[in-house]
């Protein structure tokens, strides 16, 4: 919440924001938490392959979460737009 806090005021776009925040938050819990805890919970050892294939599965979807925050942040550095920006598709004005 302070990083989202800092970028709110060093970069005012509120879409990137929302961007920061809806890739930690909502991949961490709905992925994340739900997975650790029923993990956690499991008769069996966390090491079972039933176990590991609930890791690796929402562990992925929680990495491309966080992948997504990490773009995002760099786009915002670079001050593009969109990954790839080519100056010779922008419109002129």
């Amino acid at each position: 919440m302070i990083i989202c806090t800092l970028v709110a005021i060093v970069f005012p776009n509120i879409t990137s924001v929302l961007s920061i925040l809806g890739g930690l938050c909502s991949c961490t819990m709905s992925y994340l938490i739900p997975m650790i805890a029923f993990v956690r919970t499991s008769d069996k050892r966390w090491y079972t392959p039933y176990n590991l294939l609930l890791i690796v599965f929402f562990g992925t979807l929680t990495l491309i979460g966080y992948i997504a925050v990490c773009l995002t942040v760099y786009m915002l550095i670079k001050g593009t737009h969109i990954i790839g920006d080519r100056p010779d598709l922008q419109p002129e004005g």
